[in-house]
């Protein structure tokens, strides 16, 4: 199959064609050399264009980097001449050169490029797969592709319920229908071939007011439905379109100086994927102990999160040594400085879906990129179900407390209420005690409190109300809410300067299921089952932290990061013992 733009049109008429296209819609390309400086880090050095066409996407990659070398690739002599001509009149021919390839043959030399540009062009190769895997390849070490459809077919029509916005409908309804190429969606097959997407969007373009090459890009395309759809096309749809399209005709879009143009273009950019030792699913206290541990033994270790933390709310860490207090995002923030310090890899998105992949792992990620690794690690955490009480959720972590451990010294000798929700409440009710002599339990569940329960209570010196909680009571104090009171059901306020709820935990288990594995169910809630320093049922997976111990506080979690980081290192060792692999230091 052929690459070049040109379909069966003749080139006059397709360069025509391109120019207008380039003419309307081409600032896009701006906004794809923005993406694309970001994703390198730097401005590319040589960059290569897939099916360049007349040259007009050369040009514009040429204007927004000037220092760059350009290398045009096209299946058509005819095209690449123009290429030629329009970088001799646009001052960058000492630094462009063109090459006639049929891409459908494999690529030509590159050169090592950073970046490979194909807009509107992949999508006429056989096997685009193929093409993208001999691109990664030839790409120069971090290069990345720069993939640019059309975003759905331009619309003209500036009102869609005039006879123009009619036929349009129809028109786009009986394209759709013959399955046009231009609406190609390559997340999925970038991720076949290899890579990594690191972003993707639409970029929109519009353009009002009369204005002549809106009017003979109308006309392009609606000569293109006009031939194009003719089987699929009623005999008066076909009639309105040729007068839309004849220029002596009164109706002919020529004449017309109200049209609109709507547009947008796709764009992906994306390097190829590196084969990662171990992926780590979370970035919390276990994620990056374990990371850092990884990377402190040379391993090559990326870590995915999606910046929602447990203990975001909290205003300190506690029991964390050399680091009482810190704030837990403060934490977190020196935890991923160090893991990259070590030569680890952060990434700021969300694993949506997980699999094996022969002898490794593929994970899907949010923004359409895809992650293999050797080894998976999951240290995605729980979340906490709170009662459904209001003021719960707008004092959690700060006046409304779970833990006598993580915050009940700074809530000691205050006035505590325990709120029973859970056969837990007691014995929190009894650790709390610890702490101050002021702690009452509202017996806000009927079924909480067994019998053995109160009369530990009643010794303990707590005493039990049996009535449910209202609400929480809340004051603001200097911009933040605080804790008032808690008010009963029969309209009693109890004086509280913290109140103790049990959450349900819920863990973030469902990349495991999706793996194959099954939460193993505790009186406290499901967990991820682990053997020996967090080994699970499925080889080469591991869980650390919350999502494996419920009751973990940022240190033991740490402590589980650590232990699996050294047994999944301690597995590799031997995986590459067995596998005959010559062990590097360069790093």
């Amino acid at each position: 199959m052929n690459h070049s733009h040109h379909h069966d049109h003749d080139h006059a008429h397709l360069a025509s064609a391109l120019d207008l296209d380039a003419e309307l819609l081409g600032s896009y390309v701006d906004d794809a050399a923005a993406v694309i400086t970001r994703s390198l880090g730097r401005a590319p050095q040589r960059i290569v264009d897939l099916g360049a066409g007349t040259g007009t996407g050369t040009e514009a990659l040429s204007r927004n980097f000037g220092d760059a070398q350009l290398l045009a690739v096209d299946s058509s002599a005819e095209m690449t001449a123009l290429v030629e001509e329009r970088a001799g009149a646009g001052g960058f021919a000492g630094r462009s050169a063109t090459v006639v390839a049929d891409l459908d043959d494999g690529l030509p030399p590159l050169g090592s490029p950073d970046v490979i540009w194909a807009a509107l062009s992949l999508h006429h190769v056989t096997d685009p797969a193929a093409l993208l895997r001999e691109a990664a390849s030839a790409l120069a070490p971090r290069g990345v592709v720069a993939i640019v459809e059309m975003a759905g077919l331009p619309r003209f029509s500036p009102d869609a319920d005039t006879a123009l916005g009619t036929l349009e409908d129809r028109c786009h309804e009986a394209a759709a229908d013959a399955g046009w190429e231009a609406l190609a969606d390559w997340t999925e097959t970038l991720g076949a071939a290899g890579y990594d997407v690191l972003h993707q969007e639409t970029i929109r373009v519009a353009r009002t007011g009369p204005n002549e090459t809106v009017a003979r890009y109308a006309v392009h395309w609606f000569s293109q439905f006009r031939h194009r759809l003719a089987d699929d096309l009623t005999d008066s749809e076909l009639a309105l379109l040729d007068s839309l399209i004849d220029p002596d005709d009164p109706a002919s879009l020529h004449r017309r100086a109200d049209l609109t143009l709507t547009a947008g273009r796709r764009l992906w950019v994306a390097r190829p994927a590196d084969l990662h030792d171990v992926a780590i699913i979370g970035g919390g206290s276990a994620g990056l102990s374990a990371a850092t541990t990884l990377a402190r033994s040379l391993r090559s270790v990326v870590v995915i999160d999606g910046g929602e933390p447990r203990n975001a709310p909290a205003d300190g860490a506690h029991n964390v040594l050399g680091q009482e207090g810190i704030s837990p995002l403060e934490l977190l923030a020196r935890g991923r400085d160090e893991v990259r310090g070590y030569g680890g890899e952060v990434r700021s998105d969300t694993v949506v879906d997980a699999r094996r992949d022969g002898d490794r792992f593929a994970l899907t990620l949010a923004s359409g990129g895809t992650v293999r690794a050797r080894r998976l690690l999951l240290a995605t955490g729980l979340v906490d179900e709170l009662p459904d009480i209001p003021g719960v959720a707008e004092l959690w972590g700060h006046d409304a407390l779970h833990c006598p451990y993580c915050h009940g010294y700074e809530a000691r000798g205050s006035r505590i209420v325990v709120l029973a929700t859970s056969p837990m409440s007691a014995h929190q009710a009894l650790l709390f005690a610890q702490l101050s002599d002021d702690v009452t339990l509202v017996a806000h569940a009927a079924d909480a409190l067994a019998e053995q329960d109160r009369a530990n209570l009643a010794a303990a010196g707590v005493p039990v109300i049996d009535t449910s909680a209202e609400r929480l009571r809340v004051r603001d104090e200097g911009g933040s809410a605080r804790l008032d009171g808690v008010e009963l059901a029969d309209g009693t306020v109890l004086k509280a300067d913290a109140v103790v709820v049990a959450p349900r935990f819920v863990v973030r288990g469902d990349l495991y299921e999706r793996l194959g594995g099954t939460l193993a169910q505790t009186p406290m809630g499901g967990v991820i089952e682990t053997g020996l320093m967090g080994a699970t049922a499925i080889p080469g997976v591991w869980a650390a932290g919350n999502n494996t111990t419920l009751n973990a506080v940022v240190t033991v979690a740490m402590g589980e990061g650590v232990s699996a980081g050294a047994a999944i290192n301690a597995d590799l060792v031997m995986a590459d013992l067995l596998l005959g692999k010559t062990v590097e230091h360069s790093r």
